[in-house]
């Protein structure tokens, strides 16, 4: 219904509920064994209520770990989970990767990274900003727009962050670097 109700409003992309169907984070469930199946399913709701009126989009979030050198997470073991999650997207034929809700400029460059050895389809990634502009970490929005116009990102976004208005302007300066 959900799905629908986007397709309704004139949606013409809709995201697959796939955000979090990575094994690090699914297997603080025990679900990590059931990745083929949650993105399948979820792909083939989305197919379902969009039919050809919309694009379906894998979404794709943050692994729920810090990548090394600001947490624990190898990023061999980082780009190995997203690779697991990229492929059984790719192999459920989504029409395109968002990268979303990021905090992390590594992580975003690391899952831009690994979708970019497995698909050639558009990647949409964004970060999620602090009330000042920054990352969570304390880029700035020039230094982020950099290193994503110097990886294989297609679009730049931000989401998740402040509401709409403060966005806005995270949205209007990024375009300004970009």
């Amino acid at each position: 219904k959900i799905y629908s109700s986007y397709i309704e409003a004139g949606a013409q992309v809709i995201e697959a509920n796939t955000f979090g169907a990575n094994p690090l984070k699914l297997k603080k469930y025990g679900l990590e064994d059931k990745i083929d199946e949650i993105i399948s399913e979820g792909i083939r709701l989305a197919r379902k209520a969009a039919g050809d009126k919309a694009y379906i989009a894998g979404s794709i979030g943050p692994l729920g770990e810090i990548i090394s050198p600001r947490g624990e997470l190898s990023v061999v073991e980082g780009k190995k989970a997203f690779q697991k999650q990229i492929e059984v997207l790719e192999e459920n034929s989504v029409d395109l990767f968002i990268l979303e809700t990021f905090r992390d400029i590594n992580e975003l460059l690391l899952a831009v990274e690994t979708v970019r050895e497995i698909s050639s389809l558009p990647i949409i990634a964004s970060l999620s900003f602090t009330e000042d502009g920054l990352t969570f970490y304390g880029e700035t929005i020039q230094e982020i727009v950099k290193k994503l116009n110097q990886s294989a990102a297609d679009v730049i976004g931000t989401n998740c962050s402040l509401g709409p208005k403060p966005m806005l302007e995270i949205a209007s300066r990024i375009v300004q670097f970009s």
